[in-house]
């Protein structure tokens, strides 16, 4: 039987403006999720082995190797940066025909997937982050001290996931971390990297893509979920401050967070919670998805049944996911009626998005945040 689960039937490629792309694709639910991975010479889709199957089992599900990453093309003429990868990603929806879809991003991924939600608001239906990355202002040593993995240092890397109580034995961290090495091990990779890991270590460039300032302006439901031995800010402030702040980290010292927000602390584990408590994770993002996908459809409903049927469906095929869909104008009176004066309806209450399922034994309960309404975001400078 093999160490790690093998996801060879579900590889596909793509190829982007900037450069090939591999990606793993299964299911045909809705709505589709799309599982962004990290930062690392090492890190590809295949981070997300123990929860895509299951995960795929309920909605169409997409992990996808940035470009410069993984097994696509790791050298590119231009990049990997920044703006090359968030645009790739919606480069890449574009190929799939993916209008909308929820983020999943592990480190990295969270910070790709938070810039694309800024700029693209209206492609994205909400977002979960796991041990998020994009707010530590300092680069965590595998980027400030940038050089080549060895098995030693990979079997090292994982080493903080082999714990009681955790999918990671020491057979799976051995495996893992020589199919790690092979992805490290591919040709020019070192190399190939080099442009994002100096955008990453430069503190001026990097300051300019950090989402501290952007994260109050993306209104779509947000799950956070981090270790209790995470050890980028702001989740260590988070975790030391946690009952002070009765689970609020809008109350934290460093309330870098968005306004629509759910949040979930896991005792025990670390930055690779999703390798190490797959289960939890996968009960935790369906209840996310499917409770916040329940309440944005009986909003929408609500709103298109008081409006005239063109305009309904009209609003409903435009309007970005999680916003308020705009009131229809009001009927025209009767030919034989006399005029009557417009009534102003009440606008549709907003969704309240219901708090994920959590094992008691896994995470502690967070006091419940009381929602900020969602703000607008700023049309120009965004992409589509």
């Amino acid at each position: 039987m093999p160490v790690l689960p093998d996801l060879s039937k579900y590889e596909k490629y793509e190829q982007l403006t900037q450069g090939k792309v591999r990606y793993y694709e299964a299911g045909r639910g809705k709505p589709t999720l799309l599982l962004l991975h990290g930062m690392g010479q090492q890190t590809s889709a295949d981070t997300f082995q123990w929860i895509f199957e299951p995960l795929a089992k309920k909605y169409h599900t997409v992990a996808v190797d940035y470009l410069g990453f993984g097994k696509g093309d790791r050298v590119l003429k231009n990049g990997p940066t920044f703006d090359v990868i968030v645009d790739g990603l919606r480069e890449f929806m574009d190929h799939k025909g993916i209008k909308q879809a929820w983020l999943v991003g592990h480190s990295a991924g969270a910070w790709f997937g938070g810039i694309l939600s800024y700029e693209s608001p209206n492609r994205v239906l909400g977002q979960i982050h796991i041990g998020p990355a994009g707010m530590n202002v300092q680069p965590v040593a595998s980027v400030a001290n940038y050089k080549p993995p060895t098995l030693e240092s990979m079997i090292e890397y994982v080493a903080p996931s082999v714990y009681p109580g955790s999918n990671i034995t020491k057979q799976v961290q051995r495996a893992w971390a020589e199919d790690m090495l092979k992805i490290a091990g591919m040709p020019n990779v070192f190399e190939g990297m080099k442009p994002l890991r100096d955008q990453m270590a430069n503190p001026d460039i990097r300051k300019s893509y950090l989402l501290q300032r952007r994260l109050p302006q993306i209104p779509v439901p947000s799950l956070w979920i981090w270790g209790e031995k995470e050890g980028m800010e702001p989740f260590p402030t988070w975790t030391a401050e946690w009952d002070k702040i009765k689970g609020d980290p809008r109350k934290s010292s460093k309330p870098w967070t968005t306004p629509n927000s759910k949040y979930m602390m896991i005792k025990g584990a670390t930055h690779n919670v999703h390798w190490e408590q797959p289960q939890l994770i996968i009960d935790t993002i369906e209840a996310f998805v499917d409770s916040n996908g329940k309440s944005l459809t009986k909003g929408r409903a609500k709103a298109a049944a008081k409006a005239p049927v063109k305009a309904a469906a009209k609003t409903v095929a435009k309007k970005p996911a999680g916003k308020t869909a705009t009131k229809a104008p009001p009927k025209k009176a009767a030919a034989k009626a006399p005029a009557k004066k417009a009534t102003a309806k009440a606008p549709a209450k907003k969704a309240t998005a219901k708090a994920p399922a959590k094992k008691a034994t896994a995470a502690r309960k967070p006091a419940a945040a009381k929602k900020a309404p969602a703000k607008k975001p700023a049309a120009a400078g965004r992409r589509r």
